[in-house]
């Protein structure tokens, strides 16, 4: 079936009732249930008329399912062609309202009139929400309708490069970033190795399409080409790369991996070196990298000391900075390795090193700190006293 055919089959489904008219006799059955208001309320909602009394007629229809059970939950819930189109006009009026996304859902999954043909109504249904994401794409509730929709065929193909042309809009939007990562961790699996073992059961086509992860890498790669401050991108690379197997600094790694994964985070931390050596100022990249030292389980983890004399490099000397404060003003010295420096203390404060020599050290990185990011002063102040309590415990 050709992209054009099953494009009309909504279509066909929602033609006697669509343009919506509420006076139409195909609407005389219901009685509206009017929105309940305070008498006079104080800032009245001016809807639009037809916004209006198609939501009346959107309160009659989905009160039938008052009387439902846990045994016949959608019992008496009219699911028929006519509440599809009303749901259309609807969204297509506020597409944020997730409610009538919910009633649409159910018609579409449930709806015994539509039983012979429901594929080809999901695939249409997929066809008009391309559209609507590409209008709407901070509207949560289109993703998460495109989730139930895609889910109920059980078949990604397409979607990996529908997000990307949205990304391509716009890199940072939350909500497309998280159905990216949904369609690659449903369908794609996340712990293959076990999946592998043992199928996963479910919904269908979960974990199915292990190809999915293949290229999500080089894709990362491309987007941090075009934008290296692109702190999704980061974000989705440490979702790729450890999140996905569910490498925690409170998780354990089987020995059998480990040697590959210490090869892997040695080229990812050269990685965010390189990109920081090119950006020294990335946010970023810094916290990736600290991420790299931090935040995968013991056996991984390295003291962020070891990086300690590179990140100096990115940075005016200790003699420097004293001779001449400018040296840190805003823009010139990259703020995140005056801080990664700082963290290497709270690692020394452990060690039971000379507390004098410590917090001399710390009291000049601080002073350092606030002329280079002077916004954050009282952030560091709060931080020299934590160091200073910790050195007095060890």
């Amino acid at each position: 079936m050709t992209a054009a055919t099953s494009t009309n089959i909504i279509d066909t489904l929602c033609a006697p009732y669509l343009p919506f008219d509420a006076s139409s006799s195909t609407w005389s059955d219901l009685h509206p249930t009017p929105q309940s208001d305070p008498a006079s309320p104080m800032c009245p909602i001016l809807y639009a008329p037809t916004y209006s009394s198609a939501m009346s007629l959107y309160r009659t229809l989905t009160s039938t399912n008052s009387h439902s059970t846990l045994t016949a939950p959608l019992a008496g819930l009219e699911l028929s062609s006519r509440a599809l189109a009303l749901t259309t006009h609807i969204i297509t009026l506020n597409p944020s309202h997730f409610s009538v996304w919910q009633y649409r859902a159910l018609i579409l999954l449930h709806s015994p009139e539509l039983e012979s043909q429901r594929a080809q109504v999901l695939a249409a249904e997929l066809k008009w929400l391309d559209q609507l994401a590409h209008r709407n794409m901070k509207s949560y509730q289109v993703w998460q309708h495109r989730r139930i929709v895609v889910s109920a065929l059980g078949d990604p193909t397409g979607e990996l490069e529908f997000v990307e042309e949205n990304l391509a809009k716009d890199a940072k939007n939350y909500h497309t970033w998280g159905y990216r990562q949904w369609v690659l961790a449903h369908f794609g699996g996340l712990n293959l190795a076990q999946e592998q073992q043992e199928k996963a059961v479910g919904s269908k086509g979960a974990a199915s399409f292990p190809e999915l992860w293949d290229a999500e890498v080089d894709y990362v790669d491309r987007l941090l080409q075009e934008d290296v401050r692109n702190n999704s991108a980061w974000n989705h690379r440490w979702f790729v790369l450890f999140g996905r197997y569910g490498l925690t600094s409170s998780s354990s790694t089987p020995s059998t991996k480990l040697e590959s994964l210490r090869n892997k985070i040695k080229y990812e931390k050269a990685y965010a070196k390189t990109s920081l050596a090119h950006v020294p100022n990335n946010a970023s990249a810094w916290s990736y990298l600290r991420a790299l030292h931090t935040a995968l389980p013991a056996e991984l983890a390295r003291p962020m000391r070891e990086n300690l004399e590179w990140a100096k490099t990115l940075v005016s000397s200790q003699e420097e900075a004293r001779r001449d404060a400018s040296v840190d003003v805003m823009g010139r010295a990259s703020v995140g390795a005056l801080e990664w420096w700082f963290d290497c203390l709270f690692e020394r404060a452990g060690q039971n090193e000379e507390q004098q020599q410590v917090m001399e050290e710390a009291e000049l990185l601080i002073t350092r700190l606030c002329v280079a990011d002077s916004v954050r002063k009282r952030f560091y102040a709060y931080r020299l006293k934590c160091l200073r309590r910790a050195l007095q415990r060890s």
